[in-house]
């Protein structure tokens, strides 16, 4: 994911118009360019969603807790929806689709971050909901 993050920083995607000024360090107006910076984005994104669902899980308890909110559903929710938004980045259904699929996406994986770093804290009813711990 980290090669992706870099590969998707190097590679500009292309702008409407050639004449514009491109700020990155490749200030090419080539197609293939923003080829490469949209595969390296989808494939960043895949492995956001394959961290969600399959890392973050091992190791959790597996036991069936009372209610919907548990970590695993959040990372396995989580990751789908990246999944999802990810699948959804090449087709501009409406102005600034691009932006805001990506956008969720990145939001999803950060707040499955925060959870599985215990961000949000491990005592008193977060603990119970979310990590099935007695406190």
């Amino acid at each position: 994911a980290g090669a992706m993050a870099f590969l998707i920083a190097i590679f500009p995607t292309n702008p409407d118009d050639c004449s514009q000024k491109i700020y990155t360090i490749i200030p090419y107006c080539k197609n293939w360019l923003g080829d490469l910076h949209y595969i390296s984005a989808g494939i960043f994104f895949l492995i956001l969603s394959y961290i969600s669902v399959f890392i973050f899980t091992i190791g959790q308890k597996t036991e069936a807790r009372s209610g919907l909110i548990n970590e695993n559903h959040i990372y396995v929710f989580c990751g789908i929806l990246i999944f999802v938004c990810a699948c959804f980045i090449p087709f501009r259904f409406f102005s600034h689709a691009t932006f805001i699929f990506e956008t969720i996406a990145l939001a999803s994986f950060g707040f499955t971050w925060l959870v599985k770093g215990r961000a949000f804290g491990d005592k008193g009813i977060i603990g119970r909901v979310l990590y099935g711990e007695e406190n």
